[in-house]
């Protein structure tokens, strides 16, 4: 009987097991299609690879892929989650609702995702994948559902953050607030291309602090974002 119980419980054990390595091998399977996908998009361009070249490359059959994906927008979309889903998550933590100092709270959030760009190659691959594709309409049905919607939160997060930061002081009253959250969007951009375009030009620590931080000085203490209709020099009769 004692012999009996352990060939069934040695069974079923190994039944229990079957599943889950079942389950592994799927998952090492879709990251090998990522990874190829992530290969040929980069190289060759979304619009001129096929899932059957990445298929191949992959050494999987067509049917593997559409095991996990079923068609190659959803494969896009699902490079970019794994991809920018740290800088994602970076995004998602930083609230400014009840700061008692949301400048420098918000300028410590973008220090953090610069960081992570810099030191990121994948990251810098797919941002570039994602800006340099040549056919934008086509590219835009991958976006508009992806993981990287969640991004577009750091734009509106700059808003309330300079809203926030002028109702308790930390700006002038006459700060304008849409057009310096626009010319923040415009140059946290440009330092992401640039930094995904020319890594080795771009400066490393402790200057990427730095950088940020001196474009948040420049706007807090810019007379030129003032309201044309306002004279307040409040915030220390701006920063003097």
């Amino acid at each position: 009987m004692r012999r009996t119980e352990i060939a069934q419980a040695r069974l079923q054990n190994g039944q229990n097991q079957m599943p889950r390595k079942s389950k592994q091998e799927s998952l090492k399977t879709r990251n090998k299609v990522l990874d190829s996908a992530e290969r040929r998009f980069s190289e060759f361009g979304f619009a001129y690879t096929t899932l059957t070249q990445i298929a191949q490359d992959a050494g999987v059959t067509r049917g593997g892929v559409y095991t996990h994906f079923k068609n190659k927008s959803e494969l896009f979309r699902a490079i970019l989650e794994r991809s920018l889903s740290p800088l994602a998550a970076l995004i998602q933590k930083f609230e400014i609702h009840n700061s008692s100092d949301p400048l420098l709270e918000f300028r410590e959030s973008l220090v953090e995702c610069v960081r992570l760009v810099a030191s990121n190659e994948r990251v810098r691959r797919v941002l570039a994948l994602l800006w340099n594709q040549p056919a934008p309409m086509e590219r835009q049905e991958c976006i508009d559902i992806s993981h990287l919607a969640q991004i577009s939160q750091i734009f509106s997060d700059m808003r309330l953050t300079l809203e926030r930061a002028r109702k308790i002081g930390k700006l002038p009253e006459k700060f304008d607030i849409d057009f310096a959250a626009s010319m923040l969007q415009h140059i946290f951009i440009g330092l992401l291309r640039s930094l995904v375009a020319l890594p080795r030009a771009f400066p490393t620590e402790p200057n990427l602090e730095r950088t940020v931080s001196a474009l948040f000085d420049m706007i807090s203490c810019s007379k030129a974002l003032l309201h044309p209709d306002g004279a307040s020099l409040s915030h220390t009769a701006l920063c003097g």
